[in-house]
């Protein structure tokens, strides 16, 4: 029988990303740090290597492990946080498998069996996840079973995968308690029994096993067996994107909120590109000790989902602005989101090619130029359906997405180039279309009535430098005009 479950163990997963949110991440992953949760600060939770070092350790009492380590730097996290960040390596798993159940406090399952196919085998799975952590600079534990729990318990023991679940039963109990877990009860209740093994448990009658360790401790050996069904809820991406950043030390400039802001940007493109989707608005929220939250926004006018791109335009953002007080933490939400446009490509069109077009780079040129002018400064052209050529097209603000307008194109053929106003020419003698009749303006009290024309006329006097020009003329009851001119 195959193997089935995948668990992914992320051993310090909350004091790995409280770190690198930091922005002295790379100072403090030289330095003694401590976790503590919010519900528990009398105890040190997790502890890094130079932590470990001074002879920090988890469940020790931070009194203890400050006198120890005078220069232990504590840091705070609530549930609140812990359960995020394991939501984030939920939604970043979903490119492995279908079906993901979070473990909490750091573990994931996933079922992988029905991903073999597409991913070429369990190996190549492993060594793509493994990849995928390591460029996250994640630290990771996995492992393989025919049941959740045996998936589970070979990832807390660092086992190796095996064929089937004849390498159970040899199990110690101190293995058992490490990966299963057992509480201190039912470990006493172990060792008043005399078992030491899985082996001793399997030889029990499933009637005294339940009497005498509990109908919990039975159900869990079962499923662990795979002598019982061992339903798990499964994970559902959320619908709006939302990451925060806890600072040891107060942000006093807004540059310096760019460094933890990079890697939540790098959450935000990978949450973007895996449901196609991109955002047009961007929303911080500025946490200060004695001010009430500051609320930006930034807003593009094209919308963007690449890392480097939203990276640029947040940095720009930020030298425009500046703090009203020391920021002590800071929400990423993103609610609004629009889908990804995409163009059909030519069957030899390279990688590079592929990768870009020409809306997605003119959308790039729109969200730079808005990043460095104001709103009323860049606008863009929208059409209107409005059959009079001067009321054709208005100015729009550059990020106010256009609305579709159902138009009516009319027989003739009108110019890009219009003039500022009307000219009077006397009547043509070259008339190469038309007439093209515009009656309309009545419901604004500004009615026109005209016979449009494209009419042939010299731009100079009769000589052999002589040339031609296109215009776009109309006759009304006041007479002749030129309205547009043709390239």
């Amino acid at each position: 029988m195959k193997d089935r479950w995948m668990y992914l163990l992320f051993p310090q997963m909350c004091l790995q990303q409280v770190i690198s949110s930091q922005p002295d991440a790379e100072q403090l992953t030289q330095q003694p740090v401590a976790l503590v949760r919010r519900s528990s600060q009398r105890h040190i939770w997790q502890a890094n290597k130079a932590a470990q070092n001074s002879g920090v350790l988890a469940d020790m009492p931070l009194i203890t492990a400050l006198c120890l380590c005078p220069q232990l730097q504590l840091l705070t996290i609530d549930a609140q946080q812990q359960a995020q960040m394991l939501n984030t390596r939920a939604s970043w798993a979903g490119q492995f498998s279908a079906f993901i159940s979070p473990d909490p406090p750091q573990g994931l399952w996933l079922e992988v069996a029905s991903m073999l196919r597409l991913f070429h085998g369990m190996d190549s799975l492993h060594r793509h996840i493994i990849a995928q952590a390591d460029a996250e600079h994640w630290s990771v534990q996995t492992g393989l079973g025919q049941t959740p729990l045996a998936a589970r318990l070979r990832a807390h023991l660092q086992l190796l995968p095996a064929t089937d679940n004849h390498d159970l039963p040899h199990l110690t109990v101190a293995q058992l308690q490490q990966g299963l877990p057992l509480s201190p009860e039912e470990t006493y209740r172990l060792q008043r029994l005399g078992i030491k093994r899985l082996a001793d448990v399997n030889r029990l009658p499933l009637t005294a096993l339940s009497s005498r360790l509990g109908t919990d401790f039975s159900q869990r050996i079962r499923r662990l067996l795979g002598y019982e069904p061992h339903p798990l809820p499964a994970f559902h991406n959320a619908e709006v994107f939302q990451q925060q950043a806890h600072f040891i030390h107060e942000v006093e400039h807004s540059n310096g909120l760019l460094f933890p802001l990079q890697r939540l940007l790098q959450r935000l493109s990978e949450f973007l590109q895996r449901r196609q989707l991109s955002t047009r608005q961007l929303n911080l929220q500025l946490s200060h000790r004695h001010l009430p939250d500051s609320e930006w926004q930034i807003r593009f006018a094209h919308g963007e989902y690449e890392h480097s791109q939203l990276v640029f335009m947040v940095r720009h953002f930020l030298e425009q602005r500046r703090l009203p007080a020391p920021v002590q933490s800071l929400i990423l939400n993103v609610s609004e989101f629009i889908e990804r446009e995409r163009g059909q490509k030519g069957l030899l069109t390279s990688k590079a090619e592929a990768d870009s077009s020409d809306g997605e780079n003119s959308g790039q040129l729109l969200n730079r130029l808005a990043s460095r002018l104001q709103p009323e400064q860049l606008l863009r052209l929208q059409v209107q359906a409005d059959p009079r050529p001067e009321q054709a097209s208005i100015f729009r603000p550059a990020d106010d997405l256009p609305a579709a307008a159902h138009l009516h194109p009319g027989s003739g053929t009108r110019p890009l180039w219009l003039l500022p106003a009307p000219l009077p020419c006397p009547a043509p003698q070259q008339i190469i279309s038309g007439p093209e009749r515009v009656c309309s303006g009545w419901w604004d009290n500004n009615t026109v009535r005209r016979d449009y024309y494209v009419v042939c006329q010299a731009t100079e006097p009769a000589t052999e430098k002589q040339s031609e020009q296109l215009l776009w003329v109309f006759h009304s009851p006041q007479g002749w005009f030129i309205h547009g001119l043709f390239s």
